[in-house]
Parts: C-alpha cells; structure tokens; sequence
C-alpha cells in the first residue's frame, strides 16, 4: 500500500509509537488498560454497513453493496476484452476498487509470500528491530509515523521500496526467514506485470491515443506496505487502519487471511469487503484518478 512522504516541518512535530504487537501481549498479560492514543470513542457509533452475504446477485457485482469483481482473463481475452473492459471502466469510475480475479500471480507465489510475512511477524521483536526505519526514513519494519494529536493505529508494518530493482535498499529486507527476499522479488515483480495490464486497459478506456503513456507515468516506482493487526482485547475501540485514502496510482492488496476487515467508503456509507481467496483487491489511488 502506498505510503504519503510528509514535510519536514511534519516530521519535526511527529512521535514515536510502541511496538503493536508487544503491546498486545502485555495487555493480554496484565490486563492494562489499552493506551489513551489508541482509543477512538466514535467507534462506539456504529457507523458499519453490513451487507447480506445471502444476496443472490451474481458474482459479477451485480449487487450495489458489492465490490465489482474483474476477471482478468476475460480482460486478455480477445472474445471478452470488449464487455470485460466496459465492466472495468464501471468499477473505476462507480466505485474506485474492484477484486480482480485470474490475474496470472501464481497460487504457489501468493501462498509463499503469505507464510514468508506470517513468519517475519512471528520473530523475536529484537530480530524485526534490527529492519527499523532510521530517523525520518520511510523503509523498514515498525509502526506508522503520527503527529502528535493523531491517534494510533493498532498494527505493526513493514514499508519497502520493491520497484524498479536499483531503487532497493536492502539494509531494510528482512534475511528471515531465509527465502523472505526471493519471494518479495518474485511477488513484486508479478504484481508490476499485473499494474502494467490494469495501467493500458485503463489507458484504453480512457481513449487515450497511446494507452501505454498512462504506464509510463505509473508504474515506474512501486512499494510495498505489509501490516500486521495483532489480537486486540478491546477490538471495538481500536482501529487496525484509520479512513484515508492511496496517494498512489494504483494499490494492489493482498490479504493474508479471511477475517473481514477492509472497509470501503461510498454513497456515504462503508460497506465490508469480503476478499475472494487469493483475489487482488484494486484500489484507484489519488494519482491515477486525478488523471481521469
């Protein structure tokens, strides 16, 4: 996911945050109080849509309340490209994200970087320490930089420059487990081939006379943003991940587990999103739709 660069003038004013992860723990173990920063009373609104998983729309996103879903091989294919296009163009322009399914990431690549992050997460805190951000930087394991009336967000993360491959910095790559950076590579490098396909067909729909123009101004740089939310006592004050939206072209999320969590915000109201196993949820990011 992508990450805004605040100013200096942010960074002067922002905090450090506490561990998320070790914090749980020792509420878990003394049964603290959760920290005040944490807490956010409006929660206690109850603001959440909660859509019909009974509904008998089609898996087509047929349903108002339901992300459209778009099938990528029906995007390529030359006997669907035509109505599957006019489809994506709906869910760009209607609703800003859709699950995209059969995008050509290997069932084998996403199960690996799935236990490679359970893994990294589950290590020694001292052993993720040693993959910190230095001062004022962005790469690297901890927590996300808040200023100091922000509240907190109840996750552990993992940013990383992923694209294009010079623009690595590998002092922030975790070496455990051992196969961590290949699969990073190899995951990251499928996913630019898929922003690549998503970038042209939207450059098309956009009847821009060289669709490819549209990549060139997108998908040179990509980073990786991998949170994880630990077990939270008191779930129902606390946020995983606070409303806002991607300064970013294009955010391509995979989620590890089926535990529902991602909400989207439209017609004024958040609707849950289910994510399709091993699917892509695509979210239009700030940069990609200033240019439509």
């Amino acid at each position: 996911m992508a990450q805004v660069v605040r100013s200096s003038e942010s960074w002067a004013k922002s905090v450090p945050s506490e561990n998320v992860q070790a914090l749980a723990q020792e509420v878990g173990d003394t049964c603290m109080e959760i920290p005040e920063r944490y807490i956010r009373p409006e929660l206690d609104v109850g603001v959440t849509a909660i859509c019909d998983d009974d509904d008998d729309d089609d898996d087509e996103g047929g349903s108002d309340d339901k992300v459209p879903i778009i099938d990528m091989n029906r995007l390529l294919d030359p006997n669907f490209s035509l109505e599957e296009s006019a489809k994506l163009h709906s869910a760009c322009m209607d609703w800003g994200f859709f699950q995209l399914v059969n995008h050509g990431v290997s069932d084998e690549v996403i199960e690996k970087i799935k236990v490679d992050l359970e893994q990294f997460f589950k290590l020694p805190l001292k052993e993720k320490e040693a993959f910190a951000p230095l001062p004022g930087g962005l790469q690297g394991y901890g927590q996300k930089v808040v200023l100091y009336e922000e509240k907190l967000d109840w996750q552990d993360m993992m940013f990383l420059i992923t694209q294009p491959p010079h623009a690595r910095n590998f002092t922030f790559w975790p070496t455990s487990p051992p196969t961590f950076r290949s699969t990073l590579d190899k995951y990251s490098s499928e996913l630019k081939s898929v922003s690549s396909c998503l970038f042209e067909a939207m450059g098309k729909n956009l009847g821009l006379l060289d669709p490819e123009v549209l990549c060139g101004i997108l998908k040179n740089n990509q980073s990786m943003r991998m949170n994880y939310y630990p077990p939270c006592p008191k779930s129902n004050q606390v946020l995983g991940f606070n409303a806002h939206s991607d300064a970013s072209g294009l955010t391509l999320l995979l989620q590890v587990r089926d535990v529902q969590g991602l909400q989207i915000k439209r017609k004024g109201k958040w609707l849950p999103v289910q994510p399709l196993e091993n699917a892509l949820v695509v979210n239009i990011g700030d940069a990609l739709e200033s240019t439509g």
